[in-house]
């Protein structure tokens, strides 16, 4: 699932379209689920069944590295897709 931030206009209202739906103006945040046998054992009482889940911000540094390890243990490709490396130090 993506997230995306709604555009705005100068005053901060909301801008939607002409079916009276939001627009989408920045990706906000991504966050991927999967299931496989023996997923989700790490949370003991908090388990799920046998889900694992990750969420990632675009952008930031940190998260494209635990995006790049978490897709190889999903073995996807999708959840990096987004992710650019933050310029900020």
């Amino acid at each position: 699932m993506e997230t995306w931030r709604a555009k705005e206009d100068d005053q901060g209202n909301v801008i939607l379209d002409d079916n009276g739906r939001y627009q989408r103006d920045s990706l906000t945040g991504v966050f991927v689920m999967r299931k496989e046998p023996g997923f989700g054992a790490a949370y003991e009482m908090n388990r799920t069944g046998e889900w694992e889940y990750v969420a990632f911000r675009p952008g930031a540094r940190a998260d494209c590295r635990s995006a790049r390890r978490s897709a190889t243990r999903f073995r996807s490709r999708a959840a990096t897709s987004s992710c650019v490396p933050s310029t900020r130090r």
